[in-house]
């Protein structure tokens, strides 16, 4: 309950869905988010069922979309901080992977990290993962198809940083569209020119 007597949850369950229930997320009773220990590992793409988004996200359901936009709220000036963690290049290296192995591109998500007894991962990021820092107000972003992860928090301050998932005209809200994976670009004109 809030500090006026309000059910803070309730209220926010009532204006998102008042005319059903709607499950809170695992993280909302405690505010306890772990890390795991292996996070380098624990790489996912959203989108995606995994056990972060268990109850969010239907099991074998893809919420795609084009184009994550991140804005920092607050100073993020050091590594080990909370900060996302991206793979440069996985983007490709997953298009790539389904190109290469003629499979169905809904198959290769099988390889974002659900939990970190997950099985050997199918796809070979290419590159190891880069902390993201910055300033208040910094821009971040980020391909669709970019694996990346959290980092532990070691630091004394909360990471505040909120994200924005843009959808291509070209494609419906929220839905799967297996060719975007299969070319990167698909959805970015001004890229498409460049190559």
């Amino acid at each position: 309950a809030g500090s006026f007597g309000y059910d803070v949850i309730k209220q926010q369950q009532d204006l998102n869905n008042p005319n059903g229930h709607l499950e809170p997320h695992p993280f909302t009773e405690s505010n306890d988010f772990l890390v795991p220990r292996k996070w380098k590992e624990f790489w996912h793409i959203d989108g995606v069922s995994n056990s972060f988004t268990s109850g969010i996200i239907p099991q074998g359901h893809i919420m795609q979309f084009t184009l994550l936009v991140g804005v920092l709220l607050k100073d993020l000036p050091h590594e080990f901080s909370g900060n996302l963690a991206v793979y440069p290049g996985s983007h490709l290296a997953i298009q790539d992977f389904v190109n290469q192995h003629g499979i169905d591109p809904a198959s290769i998500l099988e390889t974002s990290s659900s939990d970190e007894a997950a099985a050997p991962q199918k796809v070979q990021l290419p590159h190891p993962p880069v902390q993201i820092t910055g300033k208040a107000g910094d821009v971040i972003l980020c391909h669709w198809q970019l694996a990346h992860t959290v980092v532990p928090n070691a630091s004394p301050d909360v990471r505040y940083c909120v994200y924005f998932r843009f959808h291509s005209s070209q494609r419906q809200l929220g839905k799967f569209r297996p060719e975007s994976m299969k070319n990167c670009w698909l959805e970015f004109e001004g890229i498409q020119k460049l190559h």
